[in-house]
């Protein structure tokens, strides 16, 4: 067969098909709820009627190049089955775009008791970007705010994607989007996100309670992928024999190693002012003091070091 270009007007007349339509501009236009995330969430639920989930006026979301437009008056969706179940049931709201006609509507998928949220469709002939997960539990009759959940991600003014820790779109080889919340830059492989951008300021550690140090001066800075800590903790009143090992802190979840790491400083005020050694255990954050020449009751202990992130 003879390869084609569109649109011009020596291919059919100058007219394309929605198909070719969505073609053209949906890799330029990405899908997603427009606005950002800080609006209020286009689906909600006021604990009215019987397990109604309404979606609020003059909001729209793009999918595929096609638009799908609330209009001018809050949306009641129809009435959320009944869970006759013993078990919680999750819903999920969509836009749903049908390639057999190119229209764009809210639809909902009905979950199964205990099976969590259901996927959206994104087949051949039907493409769906998911706006909110639902809980209806056993036999209730109203669906309270706080049962609704959102889940849709935003296209902003330039094209790009913002989203937040529990909104971001799904995975696709390279894909780029902001979280508003974080302040991160992130990139998808596939399969996972890596972060490209994020500067948490200096974010303090206190020292771990109960194991003799008191917190002087540390901090730990995340900046894009690399964790940079600076420690400072004293001995409160009790000495530590040479060689042994003590918890000094943890650090917050983010800001935690790949894999385990060492990380290096020294004594002051020691009796020898020997070296010091310290290793981040990256499953949980714990900074435990390992290697030493043994601290006085008043000595403080320096560590700094740096590493990569593990998400």
């Amino acid at each position: 067969m003879a390869s084609k270009s569109y649109p011009r007007s020596g291919y059919a007349g100058g007219h394309i098909t929605e198909l070719e339509h969505e073609r053209l501009v949906h890799a330029w236009a990405p899908d997603g709820l427009q606005g950002v995330p800080s609006d209020p969430p286009v689906a909600y639920a006021d604990n009215t009627a019987t397990r109604i989930v309404k979606l609020r006026a003059n909001r729209r979301v793009n999918l595929r190049g096609t638009l799908w437009d609330s209009g001018p008056d809050d949306i009641s969706m129809p009435s959320l089955a009944a869970n006759v179940s013993g078990t919680q049931r999750i819903d999920l709201i969509v836009v749903r775009l049908n390639r057999a006609d190119y229209s764009a509507y809210e639809t909902v998928i009905t979950g199964t008791p205990g099976q969590g949220v259901p996927a959206p469709l994104n087949t051949n002939s039907l493409f769906d970007i998911p706006l909110a997960r639902v809980a209806v539990d056993p036999g209730v009759n109203a669906i309270a705010a706080n049962r609704v959940v959102p889940l849709a991600w935003y296209a902003g003014d330039d094209g790009q994607i913002l989203c937040t820790q529990t909104t971001r779109p799904p995975h696709y080889p390279g894909r780029l989007a902001y979280e508003t919340d974080t302040g991160r830059q992130l990139q998808s492989t596939g399969l996972a996100w890596t972060v490209l951008y994020q500067d948490t300021g200096e974010v303090p550690v206190a020292a771990t309670p109960g194991a003799g140090w008191t917190t002087l001066a540390s901090t730990v800075c995340r900046l894009g992928g690399t964790v940079f800590v600076n420690l400072c903790y004293g001995r409160a009143g009790t000495g530590l024999g040479s060689g042994v090992s003590q918890s000094m802190c943890q650090l917050p979840a983010g800001f935690r190693p790949r894999a385990d790491r060492p990380v290096f400083g020294r004594m002051v005020s020691a009796t020898n002012g020997s070296l010091a050694a310290a290793m981040v255990t990256a499953s949980n954050g714990l900074v435990t003091l390992v290697s030493h020449g043994g601290l006085g009751s008043t000595s403080q202990v320096w560590i700094a070091g740096s590493f990569p992130a593990a998400s």
